[in-house]
């Protein structure tokens, strides 16, 4: 007996409509999906190097018996450098050669690159600036691939600390405290995200924490 039943396909005209709406939200999701990804990649680095600058800085100062007085960018970037693997130093090292930081940089084996600059006519803190993938990759942007952090000196101990935000903030973060240039790295320390770049507007310290 013959099989008179009709078989369903799909028309090409219709195939071709679905393949456009498929590549239309392709095209609308992926960008968004490789931006968050790399904000993540970035916030891990971040994290990295500035634990491992910090680390330097403790096996340093260990050693150092140092006066507060004794503490100089020279000084501090030479006990860096002597307790971490670096690639060289020099103007080569930093991504803008007009910068104060570009004399004193220091490129390190793992890609990134710090400085360290005093600050202002200060003497208890020196600023370190750190740039997570070098000077000839990535934005070379405050927040994306540049963060700041500060040597805070004591001045009765010779024991100096590193701490994630710059000289130029107070260190002191409450509800009401939004991420800024200064402490973004803090930010990424305390919240592994770089939310300030997509929603920085309403987010604070210990209060509203993610865009999500």
């Amino acid at each position: 007996m013959f099989n008179l039943s009709k078989k369903i396909a799909f028309t090409l005209a219709e195939i071709l409509i679905v393949m456009a709406v498929i590549g239309v939200v392709a095209a609308l999701t992926v960008p968004n999906l490789k931006d968050n990804s790399d904000l993540q990649v970035n916030a891990a680095k971040a994290k990295k190097v500035f634990i491992e600058l910090s680390s330097a800085l403790d096996r340093f100062t260990l050693k150092a018996h140092a006066k507060p007085a004794d503490w100089t960018s020279p000084f501090a970037i030479s006990g860096i450098n002597n307790n971490s693997k670096i690639k060289g130093t020099g103007t080569d090292y930093w991504y803008d050669i007009s910068s104060t930081c570009a004399s004193n940089a220091t490129g390190l084996d793992d890609g990134s690159t710090y400085c360290v600059i005093p600050y202002a006519s200060s003497t208890d803190c020196l600023d370190v600036l750190f740039d997570i993938d070098g000077p000839k990759k990535g934005f070379n942007e405050t927040g994306y691939d540049v963060f700041q952090a500060s040597i805070r000196i004591p001045s009765t101990a010779d024991s100096p600390e590193m701490v994630a935000w710059s000289c130029s903030d107070s260190g002191t973060f409450t509800t009401s405290i939004q991420p800024s240039a200064t402490n973004y790295l803090n930010w990424v320390m305390l919240y592994d995200n770089l939310d300030y770049r997509k929603c920085a507007d309403v987010l604070t310290y210990q209060d509203v924490t993610s865009c999500n």
